[in-house]
């Protein structure tokens, strides 16, 4: 009697075919945790951006002087910028006579934009879904009043 170590061509062909199955739900889960891992990152940025914020008042009384071409805020707008749905962001102060208030936000990966990350001069920072860029209510876009976030949903 014979006994050969190894396994049968069917038993290789099983296990393959389980590894095809197993390949293909991990794939097919991936770009929803891309989104998220974009959404973490400008969320971080932006709570940086929040700290400069409070900095650069801290440091002049107002937020005339707070830019984002600054060399604190530039590599902190392009990582904004690079992880935002659709490559959008945006950054307001007012009023424009003397700027003593400031609110930024981008739209979120994870609803395909539907939603956005705000932060403001005030300490709000989180995620709305309430376009803070919206004109029929003061909220981003009022620059004659001091610019704040919409209602926050979730940080």
């Amino acid at each position: 009697m014979s006994h050969q170590k190894g396994f049968t061509l069917v038993e290789l062909l099983v296990v393959i075919a389980i590894i095809g199955v197993l390949a293909s739900v991990v794939l097919v889960g991936f770009p929803g945790v891309t989104k998220k891992a974009k959404d973490g990152r400008l969320k971080a940025s932006m709570a940086q951006m929040r700290t400069l914020m409070a900095s650069a008042f801290d440091g002049y009384g107002n937020y005339d002087n707070f830019s984002t071409t600054s060399e604190d805020m530039g590599p902190l707008v392009n990582d904004v910028q690079k992880n935002s749905f659709g490559n959008t962001y945006s950054l307001v102060k007012a009023p424009l006579s003397s700027s003593d208030s400031v609110c930024a936000f981008a739209p979120l990966n994870e609803q395909n934009g539907a939603t956005w990350y705000c932060v403001d001069s005030l300490g709000h920072a989180g995620t709305t879904d309430i376009d803070p860029a919206t004109t029929s209510v003061d909220y981003c876009s009022d620059i004659a009043n001091p610019v704040v976030c919409p209602p926050i949903v979730s940080d």
